[in-house]
């Protein structure tokens, strides 16, 4: 650091050998123990000219040195504000809902740009986990049809794994009969859990939530399972499925067949919104690349 003094330059350690010699004790308070107020005390007693034969020191050469213009020094960046400051940034962000991508590297559902959302958005998934947890139906002794239950289920899917345990759920549950929400509990959309579809059976989201469960409970990561809202433009309606991740492609199980389909060949099905226990994810139109 260089202190500019009336057209020279001198180094600041030149500076304080000087003053030191020149100048009385505490005139730079700062620098000393004594603090401020006796730096005051002691000003009036400086000597009011300078030696003739020494360097020309103003009294406060540096606005930094002058007391009582401490606070006129320039402010310190820290990094910890700077971080603080980037964590808010994001934080109202995401409060304003401002789309942020999905993992990259995920693969497109239906070829579709997905961008995640909270879960608090789907009231009506909340319920339905909720429900699930306070009447559980994946117990020992659990009657699910009049010729089985849930130890004999899961003992058909003893061994199975990948295509051949997806093949045994999806069709398990789609023998349960096809019953539209207006019908059984007089509403036109109304989410089941897995108890009230044994009781009442139920229509598309509810074939896809039964299964999400089952697979969950039979040891799939639920990461890899997503339930989908979406429109079937060949039927002209919307429709569910539950999507599985798997084999670096998505396979789709749909309570109208029990093949189980790669994605790629459901072209007319087009994705709304998609869910699981950890977040939503919102689904627009990928672009078009020719092949």
């Amino acid at each position: 650091m260089d202190v500019h003094c009336t057209g020279q330059a001198m180094s600041y350690a030149n500076f304080l050998k000087i003053s030191s010699q020149s100048l009385p004790a505490g005139y730079f308070p700062h620098l000393s123990r004594q603090g401020p107020s006796t730096a005051v005390q002691k000003k009036s007693r400086l000597p009011r000219h300078q030696p003739s034969d020494g360097p020309m020191i103003p009294a406060y050469p540096h606005p930094a040195l002058h007391p009582a213009r401490s606070s006129l020094r320039s402010p310190v960046i820290r990094p910890h504000r700077i971080i603080c400051a980037v964590l808010c940034l994001a934080a109202l962000l995401s409060v304003l809902f401002i789309p942020l991508p999905a993992q990259a590297g995920a693969i497109p559902l239906f070829g579709t740009v997905e961008f995640r959302r909270p879960l608090d958005s789907l009231p009506a998934w909340a319920e339905v986990r909720r429900m699930n947890e306070l009447e559980p139906i994946f117990v020992t002794g659990k009657v699910f049809t009049r010729t089985a239950t849930w130890d004999t289920f899961k003992q058909g899917a003893r061994g199975k794994s990948g295509m051949d345990l997806l093949r045994y759920v999806n069709t398990f549950w789609n023998r349960f009969p096809y019953r539209e929400d207006i019908a059984n509990w007089g509403k036109a959309d109304y989410w089941v859990w897995p108890s009230l579809f044994l009781k009442k059976s139920g229509d598309c989201e509810d074939y896809a939530i039964i299964k999400y469960f089952t697979l969950k409970e039979l040891g799939m990561d639920t990461d890899k399972l997503r339930i989908v809202v979406l429109r079937d433009t060949l039927r002209r309606l919307s429709h569910a499925v539950l999507a599985v991740y798997m084999d670096n492609d998505i396979v789709i199980l749909d309570n109208i067949s029990n093949a189980i389909l790669p994605q790629g060949r459901l072209r007319h099905y087009v994705p709304q919104f998609s869910f699981n226990e950890k977040a939503r994810w919102a689904h627009m139109k990928g672009k078009k690349t020719n092949e």
